[in-house]
């Protein structure tokens, strides 16, 4: 080969030393691994934002032509949950909230909620003691939408 062309080849070159790559390594890793505790810390946040309902009692009871309902709800996630409605199904067709509903359930608290909270009217021939039927609960919290399902026994 022609060093002429080259006058750099021909000479010996000295590195980078030993204690400036074992540095430089170094900052690479810990730059690296704190990008991936960023990462990791943002997902943790993300993921503990749960919403989760337990439906803790739920009562229906048809006396003398008026149709009786209490359901209690209790807030068992990370976020606030608002109910956005309360169903109940019959053979009939499904009740579903006709009032306005603006609660809020807060984690860790606790809501309970009457037919005159919820309904204007439930139709007693509707509703025959010893029957079971379907109460579908949804709320609203976390950025997502969710149904809770219980049966209740009609009682009378």
């Amino acid at each position: 080969m022609n060093f002429a062309l080259f006058p750099s080849l021909g000479k010996a070159r000295r590195g980078v030393s030993p204690i400036v790559s074992v540095l430089l390594m170094v900052g690479m890793a810990i730059a690296l691994g704190g990008l991936v505790g960023l990462y990791v810390s943002s997902y943790v946040s993300s993921s503990s934002q749960m919403a989760s309902l337990s439906i803790t009692n739920v009562e229906l009871t048809k006396l003398t032509g008026h149709v009786y309902f209490l359901i209690s709800l209790r807030n068992i996630g990370t976020v606030p949950l608002s109910v956005v409605d309360v169903a109940i199904h019959t053979p009939q067709g499904p009740y579903h909230a006709d009032k306005t509903l603006s609660y809020v359930i807060n984690p860790g608290s606790s809501l309970t909620l009457t037919e005159g909270e919820l309904y204007s009217y439930l139709n007693p021939e509707h509703f025959k003691p010893g029957e079971r039927y379907l109460v579908r609960v949804h709320v609203e919290g976390g950025g997502s939408r969710s149904t809770y399902s219980i049966i209740a026994t009609c009682q009378g």
